[in-house]
């Protein structure tokens, strides 16, 4: 069914109209970004854009349970794969703090990107050696994440900087690259000015803490001192009787 024949039944039923979809979409057609640098890479799974955990309740009476949705975030992990030796994964994992996948269409045009609101690289690896194997020999990198969801800026800059670049048909990876730096280091800056944060109120917490053991110590020595105090008073008092 066309979009429009769609249209003609939506309105006849007072339904309301999906998205049009820009289709077919090939899965080979995408770029990565990867600590701001734009790359490509042979395979990527563990996309996951929505999730979350349910938790069923059996109640008496009831042949089905109820089902319950939780509000904590999983943690995913997505694996990029590509061949050694065209990228150095090792060097690059110390400088991802995110990842962004863009998508596009047959044109080579920007239909959808992606991004993570903050990843960590959690393994590289290579697959495995045997001398009397002749296939490519692939390294892969495995992040975790808990959101990947569409990112209309990085999109809108990217497609901006595409329209600019159009006509002198210069190459804008690099510039895309690095408006997807600026986001990382804006990031960083964040998360690094949060773990302050979190330092300083530990400091004074600990601080505060440390203040009220010494008022209790001071207080215990007082009151040890006025005991003593009087036991000697009663005991001189004693001998002079």
């Amino acid at each position: 069914m066309t979009f429009l024949q769609q249209n003609t039944l939506a309105n006849q039923w007072k339904l309301q109209l999906g998205q049009q979809q820009v289709y077919p979409m090939l899965s080979y057609q995408y770029d990565v970004i990867l600590g701001g640098v734009l790359t490509s890479f042979s395979k990527i799974s563990g996309m996951v854009l929505k999730s979350a955990e349910v938790t069923a309740v059996n109640e008496g009476g009831r042949n089905q349970p109820y089902l319950f949705r939780d509000s904590r975030k999983n943690i995913h992990t997505m694996t990029l794969e590509k061949g050694y030796g065209t990228l150095d994964l090792l060097e690059l994992s110390n400088k991802v703090i995110d990842v962004t996948i863009l998508l596009r269409k047959q044109d080579l045009s920007i239909v959808q990107a992606y991004a993570t609101s903050y990843a960590v690289v959690q393994e590289i690896k290579l697959s495995d050696l045997e001398a009397s194997d002749t296939k490519v020999l692939i390294q892969s990198m495995t992040v975790a994440y808990t959101i990947l969801s569409p990112a209309k800026n990085v999109l809108e800059s990217c497609r901006k900087l595409e329209r600019e670049n159009a006509i002198s048909h210069e190459n804008v990876s690099p510039k895309i690259a690095a408006e997807q730096n600026k986001r990382d280091t804006k990031q960083t800056e964040n998360i690094n000015q949060q773990k302050i944060q979190n330092k300083n109120e530990t400091l004074n917490i600990v601080k505060k803490q440390n203040q009220r053991a010494m008022q209790k110590q001071r207080q215990e020595n007082e009151y040890h001192a006025v005991k003593n105090m009087r036991q000697q008073k009663e005991i001189a008092s004693k001998v002079e009787l």
